[in-house]
């Protein structure tokens, strides 16, 4: 498809972000690291909350309708021609609206995987595996090795990669794979580091280290949590090895703390009480909303309000998320395709019989009684993009 299309995706110099969790922080802050520096960008994310035009962005901002509607006009037609699938439609799309727009110096998220991912067509200058965990496992399988040889086949010869705090067998392969593949290495935690954190209702500080870099510089990401501050790092290693060190560190310092990303521990204040909502739909990242929920200063009650696609391990994602609130609402995201949706009450019936939840399957009612039961307190909206993204709408968020 691309070669019918003239290739054009063969001028992009790329941030090709991989990993289990995490990618999205990487490419949203990396993007706006380059934006800093003077850098025009685009910057290919999935999946959307709100709107489709998320995913594709320019400068900062989701492409226009104009771009986005003459670029389909010419992807289409071999999409449909060659029965491709919707993200492979939609990589194409991408690439097509950066070249139209004169984009060279791109940030793109990796779908599923890597090594098959449909953005592995790019020649990759700086490659980025943020981390290693269990999802997806009716397509990439339970075995974090293999999984981890994946997400590393977006290692390029020649290029720089990028490793985040991999540990175990999977962190061995990745690292093994980065070294065989003839990129440079640069590995969170020895070459580069985030220490001296410090969190606030306002986001996370931290100290930066690079042996790239003379002096450490003390950063501020809006995104709250001690993942986010790894994912920052990991982000202004991939902006400093594709400038080539040619950022300042009020490039650096600026472009961290212009990150808006919705949808991650995102904190909403309203007349009616306290909203949160965060994608959260794996076991880790699970883990990783329930410790923010533990350090955060939201007021309680906290009501959880969650839906989950019915192909994700859902009772490693609730488990943390139910031992840090009070009640839970279990509903259905109506963005949800039909044939994913979990089944809330089967997943309600291998639970605490006395334990505060209620099944609700019409997203509108269990919006409404999760607000009242949460009262002046706290609803926490997580599970997926697609119940976050639901919430969203319908609380004016989008």
């Amino acid at each position: 498809m691309l070669e019918r299309l003239g290739r054009p995706e063969s001028d992009l110099r790329a941030i090709h972000v991989a990993g289990t969790n995490g990618k999205g922080s990487v490419v949203v802050t990396a993007d706006a690291v380059l934006r800093a520096a003077g850098c025009r960008t685009g910057r290919y994310t999935s999946p959307h909350l709100v709107a489709f035009s998320e995913r594709i962005a320019i400068d900062g901002q989701p492409a226009s309708p104009d771009l986005l509607e003459s670029c389909a006009r010419e992807v289409l037609p071999f999409a449909d021609e060659i029965d491709a699938t919707f993200f492979e439609a939609t990589t194409a799309l991408a690439f097509t609206a950066f070249a139209r727009a004169g984009v060279t110096s791109v940030v793109i998220e990796v779908g599923l995987g890597g090594r098959l991912d449909a953005t592995n067509v790019l020649d990759g200058g700086v490659s980025v595996v943020t981390s290693i965990a269990h999802d997806h496992a009716d397509h990439l399988g339970t075995d974090l090795a293999l999984i981890a040889r994946e997400k590393a086949a977006i290692f390029r010869s020649g290029g720089t990669a990028i490793i985040g705090p991999v540990k175990g067998s999977a962190g061995t392969v990745v690292r093994e794979l980065a070294s065989e593949s003839g990129a440079v290495v640069h590995v969170f935690g020895s070459d580069f580091e985030a220490t001296n954190v410090e969190s606030s209702d306002d986001g996370t500080a931290f100290t930066y280290r690079s042996r790239n870099r003379l002096a450490p510089i003390r950063l501020h990401t809006p995104l709250r949590g001690a993942h986010q501050v790894t994912n920052a790092a990991l982000a202004v290693a991939a902006a400093d090895a594709f400038t080539s060190g040619g950022l300042s560190d009020a490039d650096i310092m600026a472009g961290v703390k212009s990150v808006h990303w919705p949808g991650r521990f995102q904190v909403e204040t309203e007349a009616d009480g306290t909203w949160v909502y965060d994608i959260a739909h794996n076991q880790a990242a699970a883990e990783a909303l329930a410790e923010n929920v533990q350090s955060s200063n939201v007021p309680r009650p906290i009501v959880l309000l969650v839906a989950v696609l019915g192909d994700k391990a859902w009772p490693e994602v609730l488990a943390p998320l139910l031992a840090v609130t009070e009640a839970a609402v279990f509903t259905i995201a109506p963005s949800g395709p039909e044939q994913r949706r979990w089944d809330p009450y089967v997943a309600r019936a291998g639970l605490d019989p006395q334990a505060p939840i209620e099944v609700v399957p019409d997203f509108d009612k269990a919006l409404a009684i999760a607000r009242a039961s949460a009262g002046k307190g706290t609803v926490l909206v997580a599970g997926s993009c697609h119940t976050v993204g639901d919430a969203l709408r319908r609380n004016a968020r989008a």
